[in-house]
């Protein structure tokens, strides 16, 4: 030990061991970004804009377009049913007619607002006229085979 600048063996073994896991970590480093540097370079695909939500459409109140009255009432559900009103089909309710989603009488359920059951179970001359009411307020369609 001559000027201070001597450093022992042993800390000059930890010197060249601490160098070599440092240029070990580098040599890793560098082959990571190789690796990744070899797959082909695929752009991520933009994210698909989320939905618009359906908007809400509702019709003010109106009086019914026609009412039959029953000459047999019944209940439904429980609730007493004199009379049936009936309501002038939406455009939707024609278009799923007309491509086979829906039936007539789902769509005269729907202008009713009783369900088809309750039309079915019609008696006669109630079938006939309320049947026969709702067809008038309906367009002429032709089903889509």
């Amino acid at each position: 030990m001559s000027d201070g600048m001597d450093i022992s063996v042993e800390e000059q073994f930890r010197r060249d061991i601490e160098a070599d896991r440092l240029a070990a970590e580098a040599r890793e480093a560098d082959g990571a970004v190789a690796e990744a540097d070899d797959e082909p370079h695929v752009e991520a695909e933009p994210a698909p804009e989320p939905a618009k939500p359906a908007p809400v459409i509702e019709y003010q109140p109106t009086p019914p377009t026609m009412t039959v009255r029953l000459s047999e009432p019944f209940t439904v559900d429980g609730v007493l049913v004199e009379a049936i009103e009936l309501r002038a089909p939406s455009l939707i309710d024609v278009r799923r007619v007309i491509d086979g989603d829906d039936t007539l009488m789902d769509m005269y359920a729907t202008m009713s607002g009783l369900p088809v059951e309750a039309l079915d179970r019609l008696k006669f001359p109630d079938g006939d006229r309320v049947l026969g009411a709702a067809n008038l307020l309906s367009p002429e369609m032709q089903m889509r085979s």
